[in-house]
């Protein structure tokens, strides 16, 4: 694993980014800035999706990917029996290609719209 300049600078970077709509970030040719940073938000944004979906399980009593569940890119945690849903943005723009409609669902919650990181929360049609 290569270890880019710009590591050291991780947990800083991902919450000014949290904090702020716009950062600059200034580093020299090859630090990592363009490879890196996109990998951590993306990484962020999906444990927090997670960690929601975990929290609302534990709340209900229940075992998470029962009656409630996640989906993020590359790791999901559902059952046939799942009615509520926790996902990425990434993921609803994937289903609206196959369902723009999202018939499946009979409500669909997106919290902290305004920001750029949004965790959706889907509750299954019955």
């Amino acid at each position: 694993m290569l270890l880019l300049p710009i590591k050291d600078h991780r947990v800083n970077i991902l919450k000014k980014i949290k904090e702020n709509q716009i950062i600059f970030l200034k580093s020299e040719t090859g630090s990592g800035k363009t490879t890196q940073v996109p990998q951590w938000c993306l990484e962020s944004r999906r444990l927090a999706t997670i960690a929601v979906a975990n929290r609302v399980a534990q709340e209900r009593g229940v075992e998470l990917g029962q009656e409630v569940g996640y989906c993020v890119r590359f790791d999901h945690c559902y059952s046939r029996k799942t009615q509520l849903f926790y996902k990425t943005e990434g993921i609803l723009v994937r289903e609206a290609i196959t369902d723009p409609l999202f018939m499946k669902y009979s409500i669909i919650l997106a919290d902290e719209a305004h920001r750029r990181t949004k965790i959706l929360t889907f509750f299954q049609a019955f």
